[in-house]
């Protein structure tokens, strides 16, 4: 199996990819801890812009950023967020507005949760 790598993109964020160096990229961990990490350094950042896109009308780019809080919730098991985000993902989608203003909120207080949890697992001595 080939080692994830984290690799950016401009206007896409930072992202995992197979192959690469079998060493943590950007002086990050590896393994779980490097995933979780980024995980929760990125996602923030994703939401702010997603409020951003929806303040100033882009639906395409909260759209992306919906979708890739999808996927990276969906990777770590985060399945209340991962249906927040889908739920962003399809008022979007539909042009509703009210339903977009729920969904946003419902979404950052799924990621707060999850984010208490992980950083609960990762104070755990083990």
């Amino acid at each position: 199996m080939m080692p994830l790598q984290l690799s950016s993109r401009p206007g896409r964020g930072t992202y995992l990819r197979q192959g690469g160096p079998r060493r943590p990229a950007h002086g990050r961990r590896g393994g779980v801890a490097g995933v979780l990490d980024l995980f929760l350094e990125d996602t923030p950042r994703r939401i702010e812009s997603l409020k951003e896109c929806a303040a100033r009308g882009d639906p395409e780019v909260a759209g992306r950023q919906a979708h890739s809080i999808n996927g990276a919730a969906g990777s770590i098991g985060g399945k209340a967020l991962r249906e927040a985000a889908f739920g962003v993902e399809k008022a979007w989608r539909d042009g509703d507005a009210g339903q977009l203003a729920a969904t946003t909120s419902r979404l950052e207080s799924r990621f707060e949760e999850l984010r208490r949890t992980l950083l609960s697992i990762k104070r755990t001595p083990r």
